[in-house]
């Protein structure tokens, strides 16, 4: 009888540990891409190379960075305004772009 109850006792223990180690969050190196913060970019469109659906943009600091874009993001696009840049998970590709001004804002999508 004494077997029964400590075999029953070490049964149920046994679950419990398991079930604790079960319950522990996802690390987040296991986290999804889509789910890993979004870079977002402000600066002035310096170029526009639409043979090869590409957008140069330069933040304030002086830095400019070429990114690929979509023709009917381009299409709307000109030399010289002030943009807002959401980049995919990649870092190289424009996810959304909107133009700031004073005036007005518009979203490409």
């Amino acid at each position: 009888m004494k077997k029964a109850i400590i075999s029953l006792m070490v049964a149920v223990l046994g679950l419990g540990i398991s079930g604790i180690s079960f319950a522990q969050k996802e690390s987040p190196a296991s986290a999804k891409p889509e789910q890993a913060r979004l870079e977002v970019l402000k600066g002035k469109i310096v170029s526009i190379d639409n043979a090869k659906n590409e957008v140069t943009i330069q933040d304030r600091a002086g830095v400019e960075k070429t990114l690929l874009c979509k023709a009917k993001q381009l299409a709307s696009l000109k030399q010289g305004e002030e943009v807002k840049v959401s980049l995919k998970a990649d870092g190289k590709t424009i996810k959304s772009i909107k133009v700031v001004s004073k005036k007005h804002h518009q979203k490409i999508k």
